[in-house]
């Protein structure tokens, strides 16, 4: 268990959307695959050659996810008709698979 502070401290140019403290915020768990989403898991999103993982930053907000994480932009994803769910932070980061 570590904050979302901890964890981003790892990461090189990570841009965090939203007004949080995320020293406040407890990551329970780490996960690329929506499915497997429980309360307090950061939701990494990966854009593969089949699935784009920033389809179901909705569903990983409804099953709980802490914080949501991915490789576009609010506005790249508004662009493409998805939207960020409410009230969770959204991190974006340069490479989706670095972050796991």
């Amino acid at each position: 268990m570590k904050t979302l502070a901890q964890l981003l401290s790892h990461l090189t140019g990570a841009q965090l959307y939203g007004d949080y403290d995320p020293a406040a915020i407890t990551i329970m768990a780490v996960t690329g695959d929506s499915r497997t989403v429980l309360p307090g898991t950061l939701f990494v999103a990966i854009a593969g050659g089949t699935f784009d993982g920033h389809r179901f930053l909705t569903r990983a907000a409804a099953m709980g996810a802490a914080a949501m994480m991915g490789v576009k932009s609010p506005v790249e994803l508004r662009a493409v008709g998805m939207e960020l769910p409410d009230g969770l932070p959204y991190i974006q980061i340069g490479q989706s698979r670095q972050a796991l």
